[in-house]
């Protein structure tokens, strides 16, 4: 063999021994320590392509399902997410894996679907019960169904401490009763806007229904039942105290609805937080 013949089959030894090593790297071992640094460092759109390609090499692999809902989850793909767990559980979501069924739980209170969140974490076989308790204090919570959130607390032992405070702040949260605000204005127009909060409102009604009343007052004490002015002024001056009535009523729901709007956000965020 000549020298350069040699030198030929050495090179060529030497890249067939560097393709095996390359070839390696797409291994499931590396692939899977390649979708972790991915998820890892927060780069979560490729972290769900890699992951999509260890489950379709090893489809029963809890921890690549696990990670492959998490990275669509946290890359903001909810609907894609919630799909690939019912395509990969087409006929077996109630017997689910916990921490897969717990996953797809949280996915469906991000999708606002409370619902569907609800009952799956009723029928499904293997989240405990302990889990399932603390799932349907959050979806409460998400629902703003006060009440029942408090009652199903008293169920769960050592509750976190930022639970305790949302319900003690919901059960001492500030209401406005809407008949009360009517009553109010009816007796002076625009105290059941300020009753409810809404000082400036308030006060411009009782500014407008008392100006214009007493341009109706000064028409019809001039000229009696036929002025004109005093009509065209008491018809606006009804109108004004009309609409001052309907604003109280809706005035006391919107300062309800407003606190309740208020606890919730800050229900969202901390929930949403322990994902």
């Amino acid at each position: 063999m000549t020298l350069l013949n040699k030198i030929i089959l050495f090179l060529a030894i030497t890249l067939f021994s560097a393709g095996l090593k390359a070839q390696n790297f797409y291994d499931e071992e590396h692939s899977a320590k390649f979708a972790e640094y991915l998820f890892q460092s927060q780069q979560f759109d490729l972290a769900a392509q890699e992951y999509e390609r260890l489950v379709f090499s090893n489809s029963n692999k809890i921890n690549y399902q696990l990670n492959l809902l998490k990275s669509y989850r946290k890359s903001g793909n909810y609907p894609i997410a919630s799909k690939r767990f019912q395509d990969l559980y087409k006929d077996s979501a109630w017997f689910a894996p916990e921490p897969i069924a717990q996953e797809y739980i949280h996915l469906l209170m991000l999708e606002n679907n409370l619902p569907q969140a609800w009952q799956f974490n009723s029928m499904n076989k293997n989240i405990p019960g302990v889990q399932q308790q603390l799932n349907l204090l959050q979806l409460s919570l998400l629902s703003k169904n006060w009440k029942q959130a408090d009652s199903i607390s008293n169920l769960i032992q050592n509750l976190d401490p930022e639970y305790k405070s949302l319900l003690t702040d919901a059960s001492q949260m500030k209401k406005r009763y809407p008949g009360v605000a009517l009553t109010f204005s009816m007796i002076v127009p625009g105290t059941g806007k300020i009753y409810s909060g809404y000082w400036k409102d308030g006060i411009i009604s009782l500014l407008f229904v008392a100006a214009t009343g007493w341009q109706s007052y000064r028409g019809f004490s001039k000229k009696g039942s036929e002025s004109v002015s005093g009509w065209i002024w008491g018809s606006i001056s009804t109108g004004f105290y009309l609409g001052n009535l309907y604003g109280s009523f809706k005035a006391a729901k919107r300062f309800n609805n407003r606190q309740n709007e208020l606890l919730h956000k800050r229900a969202e965020s901390y929930i949403y937080s322990t994902f």
